[in-house]
């Protein structure tokens, strides 16, 4: 592999794990107070089977929150799914729900059915109205 063909993968690499950051911390690197460090570090294979089978489970359980008539059955799906406060916020995350840290259990189960169920129903009853 050419010089370029590698440091082209390492920065997409970098671009990528950039793009993963929270906001808090892209607003601490700004203020200039920061520094951003490199470290070199070995792929855990375990992780990334976990990171397709993670995929697949959002992608199943957002399919069935599109299919949800109610708010309450939504929260059901997120129950029997999502078992900890981490695990709810990745989903948030990877449905591009805005999460804060000091959100509780609750809260992120609230922002995802309306991010997803309350607004399927609300442009139901839109378009309903509009007929």
């Amino acid at each position: 592999m050419k010089n370029e063909n590698i440091i082209s993968k390492f920065i997409t690499e970098i671009i990528k794990e950039l793009e993963s950051l929270p906001e808090s911390d892209i607003v601490k690197l700004n203020s200039g107070e920061y520094s951003l460090e490199l470290k070199v570090l070995k792929k855990n294979k375990s992780q990334e089977i976990k990171s397709e089978l993670d995929t697949k489970k959002a992608n199943s359980v957002l399919d069935e929150l599109k299919v949800c008539n109610s708010r309450d059955s939504g929260y059901e799906i997120l129950k029997a799914n999502f078992k900890n406060k981490s695990e709810l916020e990745w989903f948030a995350k990877y449905i591009d729900i805005f999460v804060m840290k000091q959100d509780k259990v609750d809260k992120l189960r609230e922002k995802i059915i309306e991010g997803t169920v309350g607004a399927a129903l609300r442009s139901s009853a839109i378009q309903r109205n509009d007929t």
